[in-house]
């Protein structure tokens, strides 16, 4: 609580000015045209907006105990300014929105993604020329089939908008932009829900990472939040047919939140068998178009959990204490089950355990991306836990592999470069464990909680 009205004046001129100091950022990458060409700048540009956007909600925290005269509308249309400015930016730290425009634009010639390589020579006439540009050539579709359906809708809008491929390239952004703006409504309406200050959606909606991946980058992680935010807020209402279609849907995109039907089944019969009506008529409905042969595909997607490196913590102590690399997948497949079905268990609100199954899911993954820590982030706006909120602020430093990349075309995820990120969270982590031990008394849910509420 803000001591005197002179206390809150200078907090809330310290949220407008990370306002500023954020919106300056973003307009300084937007500057900066092709971001490969000026990695180390990006990188320190994102670090210092991140030192920007850790004081705000510092700040924001502090100041909204009493929030009724911070105005949800400013936080917002702020929002909604960072991303306009990040939207303009061309998606130079990944090449999967050109993979996501070709997939689209294979299925509207009539090819089946999970059946088709784009290297396949009858795809020959629909190259052009951002074709290059799509890695894995010789790989098929990994996606769920969830957003290769939404690939080919859109692909069939934007198509229709200009016959320009840089132009289609462009407004493939459009569709994880708009699930970003419907995960800040729907994090206000969950806000609501549980009796917190919607304020606090600044923790979501100020986060540079989730402005820098939907906006500018285009990646889709942003349709499966928005529908496992959806899953969330409709248990919190009681809806459950609702909420488990929401988290199918959310499934047959990408499979992680698969991991998640024990958490909101609460291992009850009956609504373990209600989510397997649902998710079984869930997958015949997006997939009927996709029947085929997908054992190479469902291969391909378990290397993101073992098989190839990037950006690993834990995995990293598992594979060194295994000899073969897929022996170490199915370690890290096996902890990852089990962490999820012993964090379902908890008695914690559903938020809570979705939040402790995502950072299991990650802390065991030997390919962690940064646009992998999206999903936590909205679940912050209920829990900011510090360690988490810094592991976010310091994700950009995993884009250090693009200079190797950019230069040498070598891709090496495994470099010490990765412990700056996980060695400041493991003693933040750390410190909680010991001030935890320490409390007498839980305090609610604030920057400074150091357990769960």
């Amino acid at each position: 609580m803000i001591a005197s009205p002179a206390a809150w004046k200078i907090k809330t001129f310290g949220l407008v000015l990370c306002f500023f100091l954020i919106e300056a950022s973003m307009v300084r990458l937007r500057t900066l045209s092709d971001l490969r060409l000026h990695i180390v700048e990006t990188i320190a540009t994102l670090l210092l907006t991140s030192l920007f956007y850790l004081l705000s909600a510092w700040l924001l925290l502090k100041v909204s105990q009493d929030s009724s005269r911070l105005r949800l509308r400013w936080i917002v249309l702020a929002a909604i300014l960072f991303r306009a400015t990040a939207f303009l930016s061309s998606p130079a730290l990944t090449d999967d929105l050109y993979r996501y425009r070709w997939e689209g634009k294979l299925q509207s010639a009539g090819f089946n993604p999970y059946l088709t390589r784009p290297d396949d020579p009858r795809l020959a006439p629909l190259r052009d020329s951002l074709y290059p540009a799509i890695v894995g050539k010789e790989f098929t579709a990994v996606y769920g089939p969830s957003l290769e359906l939404e690939e080919r809708a859109w692909y069939g809008v934007v198509s229709r908008l200009s016959p320009d491929a840089a132009t289609q390239l462009f407004w493939f952004k459009a569709v994880p932009a708009a699930a970003d703006l419907g995960i800040i409504a729907v994090l206000i309406a969950l806000l609501r829900v549980r009796g917190l200050p919607p304020e606090r959606v600044l923790i979501y909606a100020w986060c540079p990472l989730p402005v820098l991946e939907f906006w500018a980058s285009g990646h889709h992680d942003a349709i499966v939040l928005l529908l496992l935010m959806l899953a969330i807020l409709w248990s919190a209402r009681g809806r459950e047919a609702l909420a488990g279609t929401a988290l199918s849907l959310a499934a047959l995109a990408k499979f992680w939140p698969a991991l998640l039907f024990p958490v909101f089944t609460g291992f009850r019969l009956r609504r373990i068998a209600t989510a397997f009506a649902i998710l079984a008529c869930a997958t015949i409905a997006v997939s009927w178009p996709y029947w085929g042969n997908v054992t190479d595909n469902v291969r391909f997607a378990t290397g993101f959990l073992g098989g190839w490196r990037n950006n690993d913590s834990l995995h990293a102590i598992i594979a060194a204490l295994t000899p073969d690399p897929y022996i170490a997948k199915y370690v890290t497949m096996a902890l990852t089950g089990a962490a999820a079905v012993i964090i379902a268990a908890l008695r914690w609100q559903v938020e809570a355990r979705v939040l402790g199954v995502i950072v299991a899911i990650l802390a065991l993954s030997a390919n962690v991306h940064p646009w992998y820590l999206t999903w936590i982030i909205p679940l912050l706006t209920l829990y900011p836990i510090p360690a988490l909120l810094l592991w976010t602020a310091l994700m950009p430093l995993a884009y250090s592999v693009l200079i190797d990349w950019s230069i040498l075309g070598v891709w090496n995820g495994e470099t010490p470069m990765r412990w700056l990120i996980y060695g400041p969270v493991a003693v933040m982590l750390l410190a909680s464990a010991i001030l935890r031990r320490r409390q007498t008394v839980i305090q609610p849910s604030t920057m400074f909680t150091m357990r769960w509420p």
